[in-house]
């Protein structure tokens, strides 16, 4: 039997996504979701990095600010490398993101409006081998 790796992330933007391109041209938008876990008194917050690929990231980019409450699906990526001052290896988990929803934005006093997603933007498994054309689902 093989492995399935999935993983949906709810929770806040601590900033503003970055948009990066790779030297083909690839779009590769850059984030971190808050996620805060309370247990009895003790409320903890911490954070997953993510990486978006494709015309995905440009559109996620383009509609997200800092704060913004994201609903994405991905799955995770092993990251490894060599310090370039200590020479000491590094890893690092990470989400690469291949779909989001938009959710609904807080309105002027705050509260979370009842409306539910407005609909989701899939850039499939590959980045920039599955295309998404240009129309927004809201």
């Amino acid at each position: 039997m093989g492995s399935f790796n999935a993983l949906t992330i709810c929770g806040n933007l601590g900033k503003k996504p970055e948009l990066r391109f790779t030297t083909n041209q690839t779009p590769v938008a850059s984030f971190s979701i808050a996620q805060t876990q309370k247990t009895g008194d003790v409320e903890q917050t911490f954070w997953i990095d993510v990486e978006m690929w494709g015309k995905p990231a440009e559109t996620f980019e383009k509609h997200h600010e800092k704060g913004d409450f994201v609903y994405v699906t991905g799955g995770l990526k092993y990251e490894e490398w060599q310090d370039k001052n200590t020479g000491a290896k590094r890893t690092k988990l990470k989400m690469k993101a291949w779909q989001f929803q938009f959710m609904p934005r807080k309105s002027q006093d705050g509260q979370q409006p009842a409306q539910a997603a407005s609909g989701s933007y899939s850039q499939g498994n590959d980045a920039g081998q599955n295309p998404v054309d240009d129309d927004l689902p809201f």
